[in-house]
């Protein structure tokens, strides 16, 4: 893991801060042109959220934190490692608080797929239900529903279909529930995937 911090800081280190007139704000849409230009298929859910963060405005320090939370998100877009031992992490290459790594956290959240980075499928739900669905008359509803998921990726108790099951007759709470990704970094990984798998030759007998 040491290692890793290492390579990501002489990374980091090539970066320059970019001025307020020429980055792009990370809450923002993304440059249409550059877009364009990003072959999603040929590319992991890391190099993508990379590509994002280096198009943002962060500054070094939290470019640096960025990357290292990357680092740690699973295909399906989840968050494997806790808080906790990021920030132990990260304390060995440069000075930083709990506060500064939920911020950037946030950010990552908010990057494209929504909801990646989540510490928990409710986490990962509810980040979701909050950008797509704020101004929803039942979100309240939706909310309560997904507020009795476990905090944990793989909720023990329950599944997310098996969950979905039990609200049969609220249909429109139901369908914006199921309208949310409950794997985000799915959208990537498997496009990453398909794309590898293509035969280059098919033979029909």
């Amino acid at each position: 893991r040491d290692l890793h911090l290492s390579i990501r800081r002489q990374r980091q280190m090539c970066i320059r801060d970019r001025s307020s007139n020429g980055a792009h704000n990370i809450n923002q849409d993304l440059d249409n042109d550059a877009y364009e230009q990003l072959s999603a298929g040929h590319q992991s859910l890391h190099e993508y959220l990379m590509w994002q963060i280096s198009l943002s405005s962060m500054n070094v320090d939290d470019q640096f934190i960025a990357y290292n939370i990357i680092d740690y998100i699973n295909d399906d877009g989840f968050l494997t490692e806790s808080i906790e031992d990021l920030f132990v992490l990260l304390k060995k290459n440069i000075e930083v608080t709990f506060q500064e790594i939920f911020a950037v956290l946030h950010k990552i959240q908010h990057l494209d797929p929504i909801g990646v980075g989540a510490t928990s499928l409710k986490d990962c739900l509810l980040i979701q239900l909050d950008h797509f669905h704020k101004d929803n008359e039942h979100f309240d509803a939706a909310k309560n529903m997904i507020d009795k998921l476990e905090d944990d990726i793989k909720p023990s108790m329950i599944s997310f279909d098996s969950f979905i099951s039990e609200y049969e007759k609220n249909d429109q709470v139901k369908n914006i529930v199921k309208s949310l990704n409950p794997k985000p970094g799915n959208i990537i990984s498997d496009s990453l995937h398909q794309e590898h798998i293509l035969p280059d030759i098919i033979v029909v007998k």
